[in-house]
C-alpha cells in the first residue's frame, strides 16, 4: 500500500471515528435533559402528593368534628358553612 492510499485510510477512520464521538456526545447530553426533566417532574408530583395528603386531612378532622357534633346533638337541623 503506498503512502497516499494509506492517508486516505486514515483520513475516512478519523472521520467515521469522529462522527461516531459527536453521535454519542450528542446522546449523552439529550439523556442528561431528559433524567434532568424526569427528577423535575417527579419533585412537582411528589410535591402535589404532599400538598393533597395534608388537604385529605384536613377534611378528615372537620369530618370528623362534624360527626361528633351530630352524636352530641348539637345541630339544629339548620344547615351551616363550618368555616
Amino acid at each position: 500500500m503506498d503512502q497516499g492510499i494509506a492517508l486516505v485510510v486514515v483520513a475516512v477512520i478519523t472521520a467515521v471515528g469522529g462522527i461516531i464521538v459527536a453521535v454519542i456526545q450528542s446522546s449523552r447530553r439529550e439523556n442528561r435533559r431528559d433524567h434532568a426533566s424526569v427528577a423535575a417532574a417527579l419533585l412537582k408530583l411528589h410535591n402535589a402528593s404532599q400538598k393533597a395528603s395534608l388537604a385529605i386531612g384536613r377534611v378528615e378532622v372537620k369530618l370528623d368534628r362534624h360527626l361528633l357534633d351530630h352524636e352530641k346533638g348539637e345541630h339544629d337541623g339548620i344547615a351551616r358553612r363550618d368555616t
